[in-house]
């Protein structure tokens, strides 16, 4: 079980700290899990670092980078200080799915009724999560492990967070580069014009119904890769059947498909982790 460490002097971003139940295996080596937008308001985040803590031997942090604001503050998604609080998951659930064709046979009049109540509910703090506002906290979270003494660093994202979990070139900020030597991205946004940028191991894990990572873009993925393949640039991936968008973050236990490859993304990263962060120990 993990504790919720607060800023402190030296420290600006909060976070989830999760230790092994037992020795720690090595101290200068840590895992960054980057949340969903739902932040804290979903259990997944601290369970996952929970176990990837006990199962690498080594600390597990969820950096907290969704800043929270006070009164209407959350109201102003184009203020450039704040950053609204995370919304609930429940809202999403009417056109979220979270197994596939699940809202197939839904009337139109409820689809539109769905969607009008969800673009409400989502537009304004959509616009407060945008990349220009939550990279610069993540990428001072890393920062500050740096910092402290954490020399190599993976990378683990959910959702569209995976944006973060990238290659030590991609997070970079200027001249300082970050320690995360290895990373991996469980159903991102597809984002190709930073596929470029990776030079450092990569493992992704995707959905077959992911309605923005499709088919198309999978396969525009792997021939990016190809060439970064021949240059010795480790890139694999993983399609898991019958899974929607989010069964990494937020699976639907109930459906065995999506329960099973819940499983799979730890025993995966976890895998990888041992393979290309703690070099086969």
């Amino acid at each position: 079980m993990g504790i919720m460490e607060p800023p402190s002097g030296t420290r600006a971003i909060k976070r989830y700290h999760a230790r092994p139940k037992g020795h720690i295996f090595d101290e200068h080596a840590a895992v960054v899990l980057f949340y969903d937008v739902f932040g804290f308001n979903i259990p997944n985040p601290q369970i996952m670092a929970d176990a990837f803590a006990d199962h690498l031997g080594i600390s597990v942090f969820v950096p907290d980078y969704i800043r929270r604001c006070f009164g209407f503050l959350h109201r102003l998604p184009f203020s450039s200080t704040s950053i609204a609080d995370p919304p609930s998951p429940d809202w999403a659930d009417p056109v979220l799915e979270s197994v596939p064709d699940e809202y197939a046979n839904k009337r139109w009049i409820n689809t539109i009724r769905d969607y009008a109540y969800y673009i409400r509910k989502a537009l304004p703090y959509a616009m407060s999560v945008q990349p220009s506002r939550l990279t610069p906290p993540s990428l001072k979270a890393v920062q500050e492990l740096k910092a402290e003494g954490y020399e190599r660093i993976g990378a683990i994202g959910l959702d569209s967070s995976s944006n973060k979990a990238k290659s030590v070139k991609a997070l970079t900020i200027d001249t300082s580069p970050t320690p995360i030597i290895c990373g991996v991205m469980c159903h991102p946004t597809p984002e190709p014009n930073w596929w470029d940028t990776i030079t450092e191991p990569s493992l992704w894990l995707l959905a077959s119904h992911d309605k923005h990572f499709t088919a198309g873009k999978i396969a525009q993925l792997c021939r990016t890769f190809e060439p970064k393949q021949k240059k010795g640039i480790e890139f694999d991936h993983t399609i898991f059947p019958e899974t929607t968008h989010g069964f990494a973050s937020r699976p639907n236990l109930a459906h065995e498909p999506s329960r099973k490859a819940f499983e799979d993304v730890g025993q995966l990263s976890t895998e990888f982790f041992k393979k290309h962060l703690l070099f086969g120990h």
